[in-house]
């Protein structure tokens, strides 16, 4: 018989792999044309704050509710004594869960392309290769379909296949995210000045005016 339990290691790192999404490593650079990087800091202060609020309300229902183990929608039927009311809200709660997941899912798939089209500058070719009426079909856009369809039905693939590949995957996916934000925050502490907190504006003005 196949063994299909994951270890401590793996559970673990999917966890961290569900709770770090595509969000962390497009936002910086969305949140610099628009914000300075004082209002940047903050809006991540903020943001961390009210993620580890979030764990320490789940940490205080595990230790008062330990009966309860089957996620957030076990905690949302427990709101109610009526049975039927309960598994309506219990059932809510796992169907916006579910659903929310496979949004994520599709928005990593296209932060992953997004982040190739760094790379390849072809998937930004707005060359048209099909026209049907007013329709027209870009190259870029094609290759970025291509390319997220591919790591989509792969994915699902492996999930199919193999159990425990899938595990094995994710453990190096997770490993990647937080080696990146280790290099991250080891180049940050190098390259960190205080003075450009201030200056947002004109940092960007200078960056835009040097990409054109």
């Amino acid at each position: 018989m196949v063994n299909k339990k994951w270890g401590l290691l793996i559970l673990t790192t999917f966890v961290i792999g569900n709770m770090v999404g595509g969000g962390i490593f497009m936002l910086p650079a969305q949140l610099a044309q628009v914000s300075s990087p004082l209002g940047a800091t903050l809006a991540w202060i903020v943001t961390g704050l009210g993620v580890f609020l979030i764990a320490l309300v789940f940490g205080n229902l595990a230790v008062r509710k330990p009966d309860l183990k089957a996620g957030p929608q076990s905690y949302a039927q427990s709101l109610f004594k009526s049975p039927v009311k309960g598994r309506v809200s219990g059932y809510s709660m796992a169907w916006g869960y579910w659903a929310a997941n496979w949004a994520a899912t599709a928005s990593v798939i296209i932060s992953f392309a997004g982040y190739l089209s760094t790379f390849f500058p072809v998937m930004h070719s707005a060359k048209v290769i099909y026209t049907a009426g007013s329709f027209q079909l870009e190259l870029g856009k094609a290759l970025t379909f291509a390319v997220c369809s591919i790591a989509l039905w792969g994915i699902q693939a492996i999930l199919v296949r193999s159990f425990n590949s899938a595990g094995k995957m994710n453990l190096f996916a997770t490993v990647t995210k937080v080696l990146g934000f280790l290099f991250f925050i080891i180049i940050t502490i190098f390259i960190f000045d205080t003075s450009n907190l201030g200056n947002g504006a004109e940092f960007y003005d200078k960056a835009d005016l040097q990409s054109l």
